[in-house]
């Protein structure tokens, strides 16, 4: 039987058109995707279209980032202003100012993360029709040098001290304060943002006076995190001075120009014992030296999460470690100085919360040689990175090495991701690299029950057919990754 509805009933409506069910597909639509979906009727049009402007790139070629081959017209531009919530801006063009016509017939935007390559007194005007919106303020590095007499000009941080509301704020290539004085605007805005990141900038300190610290170094409560990446004109020691002034900073990024003293050491660790919510430290690229690093990090004593990845972290780093931070959760030094096994053993052996440790070139015989004596308690590890090598005497020796190995391995019954052989290293030809074959033992990791990716570095051929059908067998959903596949 067929049910005829009355005349006057409407239709039932699709929930394909519903503006509460399209709406929801906008964030997921990129591109010509998105594209092709504005053009399905009116009704996805107009409820899409805020998704088509919340980003917005003003590149020189007049494009944006999510449909490169359109330009959008000056009329498009006024008429959609409003949807814009973060705008990308290489430099000032005639699309900048139709988000300043003063025109009532068309909503002023409300940006609230702007993203400029240049800064120039031309995108000012920007800034302050924004200021009541802005939560974000970002400078990217460019190949220009700083301009050591910009800011003066046209009083950069006084107008962004306007901006009350503004919470990360992160400059690169710009000049900060003059000769034996710190620009007042800056230090206003650094006691209200929680994030804040110099990069490259002419930074330009007084003199540390202890006598009048207080009114060169207010305290910056707010600021949780502090990014401070190749700064000029600066010594590691005044930076120091500054990040112990952000008494709740809970995650840094330093990569200092320059190393410390030695009669420094005392001062540092004074000051740096007061750091009671900095868990995270990332030493990337720094340029410091073994001793720099372990003055750093021992007298942290809340520091939970250490990248030091492509630094000179070594035997003194990790002394610091045992010492005072066992406690660490995650722990990379990939591309740093050579550590012993022996000390790479003691570490997986008292850092028994750690969740994650990302290493190269672990010698396995030193490793095996004191497995009894430094046992991996780390039992909660869920990421392991390693590159494990050795030089092997005879094949008994080898194939008794290889069976410690995978059963300090195999301890490992919480590890999620497993990588060997990644080393960005080039292993000498002396010595050999730690056998991925079932005939070594590679059959003893049938414990590590939780494994979701396993990769095998550039260091390996390939895998043989009897590991691949025993991982096929044993660890059913892992993802699995060979650098000579790809």
């Amino acid at each position: 039987m067929i049910i005829i509805p009355p005349p006057n009933q409407p239709a039932p409506t699709s929930p394909f058109n519903l503006p509460e069910i399209v709406v929801q597909l906008g964030p997921y639509l990129k591109g010509s995707s998105l594209t092709a979906a504005l053009l399905v009727n009116k009704q996805w049009n107009s409820t899409l279209t805020p998704a088509l402007w919340e980003y917005s790139r003003f590149p020189t070629n007049w494009t944006f980032s999510r449909s490169p081959t359109q330009f959008p017209s000056l009329s498009s531009v006024r008429k959609n202003r409003h949807h814009i919530r973060t705008l990308v801006c290489d430099e000032y063009s005639p699309l900048v100012k139709a988000l300043l016509d003063p025109n009532p017939d068309y909503r002023p935007c409300k940006i609230l993360h702007l993203d400029l390559m240049i800064l120039s007194s031309s995108l000012v005007p920007l800034i302050c029709n924004n200021a009541d919106s802005l939560l974000s303020l970002i400078r990217r590095p460019s190949v220009h040098q700083a301009d050591r007499n910009l800011p003066q000009e046209w009083c950069f941080f006084q107008v962004i001290a306007g901006i009350k509301q503004l919470q990360n704020l992160s400059l690169a290539n710009v000049m900060i304060g003059a000769p034996l004085t710190m620009d007042p605007f800056f230090l206003e805005i650094c006691g209200r943002i929680s994030s804040l990141s110099l990069t490259q900038c002419i930074w330009i300190v007084p003199p540390i006076d202890h006598a009048v610290r207080a009114s060169r170094y207010p305290s910056f409560p707010a600021i949780r995190r502090l990014d401070l990446i190749k700064t000029k004109d600066v010594s590691p020691f005044a930076e120091v001075e500054f990040l112990c002034s952000c008494s709740n900073l809970e995650e840094m990024h330093w990569r200092p120009r320059a190393q410390f003293q030695e009669s420094q050491y005392l001062r540092i660790h004074s000051q740096l014992s007061q750091m009671h919510h900095l868990t995270t430290l990332n030493l990337n690229l720094a340029s410091l030296t073994d001793t720099d690093i372990a003055a750093i990090i021992s007298p942290l004593p809340a520091l939970v999460n250490l990248y030091a990845n492509e630094t000179r972290f070594g035997g003194a780093s990790a002394t610091a470690i045992l010492e005072s931070n066992t406690h660490l959760q995650r722990l990379q030094i990939r591309d740093s100085a050579k550590l012993w096994g022996s000390t790479s053993c003691q570490l997986m052996s008292a850092c028994k919360e750690l969740v994650e440790i990302a290493h190269d070139l672990v010698q396995v015989r030193s490793i095996t040689d004191h497995c009894h004596q430094y046992p991996w308690r780390c039992l909660q590890l869920k990421k392991l990175d390693i590159t494990l090598i050795s030089q092997f005497e005879g094949n008994s020796t080898r194939l008794e090495d290889h069976a410690k190995m995978y059963e300090q391995l195999s301890r490992l019954t919480e590890l999620e991701e497993l990588t060997i052989g990644n080393s960005m290293r080039v292993i000498p030809r002396s010595k050999d690299s730690f056998e991925l074959t079932m005939a070594m033992g590679f059959g003893t990791l049938h414990t590590l029950t939780n494994i979701k990716r396993f990769v095998v570095g550039r260091q390996y051929a390939g895998l043989d057919d009897d590991v691949k059908a025993w991982i096929q067998e044993n660890w059913k959903e892992a993802h699995v990754e060979c650098a000579q596949d790809r």
